[in-house]
């Protein structure tokens, strides 16, 4: 199961794991990955923005220009995340939990919201009761719900609380793109 996974996420990540084994002597496991040079200064914490295109290069719907609000405790998560709606356009904001989730919705409007489910502070169920109860224009902002939990029943499980959406982790790239890209289009 953990080979599985990770090979998962070196294919998330552009690269793959690779093995050579040799009987009576061992395996060795090795895994590949496409990484940002090394020269490139890092991106602020807070906020990752696209640069605005050439008027004809791309549509300027939400699959290339949306904003999106990217709730998750895990630097790591959020950082996967991002570098996979980055290469497609998204202006993002990040949040590291319920609460900074709700202050920057009160701040900025989101087109989208990437939620994840176990956080300290304020975890995404008490987060989406809060967004869906509130008397306020984001109440009825689109919300995928990011989770570990893939038993049969929780994506039901989200929907019921609020959720628009439910992806689980570790997150597949085609599949996230996916699902903004259909939310933009009212499927």
């Amino acid at each position: 199961m953990g080979l599985a996974i990770s090979r998962k996420l070196a294919l998330m990540m552009g690269g793959d794991i690779i093995v050579k084994s040799v009987p009576g002597q061992g395996s060795t496991f090795s895994f590949t990955f496409t990484a940002l040079p090394a020269a490139k200064p890092v991106a602020p914490p807070v906020r990752l923005e696209a640069k605005a295109e050439p008027a004809m290069s791309k549509p300027t719907t939400l699959e290339r220009t949306g904003r999106i609000l990217l709730v998750d405790d895990n630097a790591i998560n959020r950082q996967v995340i991002k570098m996979f709606l980055a290469q497609e356009g998204y202006v993002i904001e990040e949040a590291r939990n319920g609460v900074e989730c709700l202050e920057a919705l009160a701040r900025h409007r989101f087109d989208v919201v990437l939620l994840d489910i176990h956080m300290p502070v304020m975890d995404g169920r008490e987060a989406i009761k809060r967004i869906r109860s509130s008397v306020s224009e984001w109440s009825d902002v689109p919300v995928i719900a990011l989770t570990a939990d893939a038993m049969q029943g929780d994506r039901e499980k989200y929907l019921a609380l609020g959720m628009t959406d439910y992806i689980s982790k570790p997150i597949d790239q085609r599949a996230l793109i996916s699902k903004i890209s259909n939310l933009s289009s009212g499927v």
